[in-house]
C-alpha cells in the first residue's frame, strides 16, 4: 500500500465547527464553537448539612400526640420514654403529662402499658400542640371531684346563739 500526498484539511471561519470535550464518565461534557474558548466546568454544589434541632427525652405519664421538627404527627403511649422538641417537652413537664428520666417512678412504670399501639382517636390522648389542653391549671382529677365542682355558697344564718338543753 502506498501513501499519496494530500492537502491538510482546513476550516473556514465562515463555517463554525463545534468541539465536544469528553470527560472520564464518557458522554459529551462541554460543547462550544471552535472559535470560542471552552467554558470551565461548573463547580459541584456543596451539600449543606443542617444541624439537628435540639430535643429532650422525657418519661410520659399520659399518652400524647405532638408534631416533631419535620411536622409529622407522632403518637406515643403512656409510660414510655419519648424524644421530642424541647418546647414540646417543657410543655409536657408543665402540665404534668411527663417527668424527667431521673424520676424514680420511671423504673417501676416503664413499659407497664404493654406496648400496644396508640388509639389515635382516644379521648384521653393529650394533644401537646393544643394550648387549651395543656394548661397547668387543668387537673382532670380535681375537675371530676363532685364536692369541688359543686360550687357551694355559704348561707347567712344570722347571729350566733347558745342552746340550753334541760336534763
Amino acid at each position: 500500500m502506498t501513501a499519496a500526498p494530500t492537502q491538510a484539511q482546513t476550516y473556514s471561519p465562515d463555517y463554525p465547527v463545534c468541539l465536544q470535550v469528553y470527560g472520564k464518565e464518557g458522554g459529551p461534557h462541554r460543547i462550544a464553537p471552535a472559535s470560542l474558548p471552552v467554558p470551565e466546568a461548573e463547580p459541584a454544589p456543596i451539600a449543606m448539612i443542617e444541624a439537628a434541632p435540639p430535643t429532650q427525652t422525657v418519661f410520659l405519664f399520659k399518652s400524647v400526640k405532638f408534631r416533631d421538627h419535620a411536622g409529622k404527627v407522632r403518637h406515643v403511649l403512656q409510660f414510655e420514654d419519648c424524644e421530642m422538641p424541647v418546647p414540646t417537652a417543657q410543655r409536657a413537664l408543665r402540665c404534668k403529662a411527663a417527668v424527667s428520666l431521673a424520676d424514680p417512678r420511671r423504673r417501676e412504670l416503664k413499659g407497664s402499658r404493654g406496648g400496644h399501639h396508640v388509639n389515635q382517636t382516644a379521648v384521653d390522648l393529650l394533644d401537646l400542640d393544643n394550648e387549651q389542653t395543656t394548661r397547668p391549671a387543668h387537673d382532670p382529677i380535681m375537675a371530676s371531684d363532685p364536692v369541688v365542682a359543686a360550687n357551694f355558697q355559704p348561707l347567712d344564718r344570722g347571729a350566733a346563739f347558745n342552746l340550753r338543753i334541760a336534763k
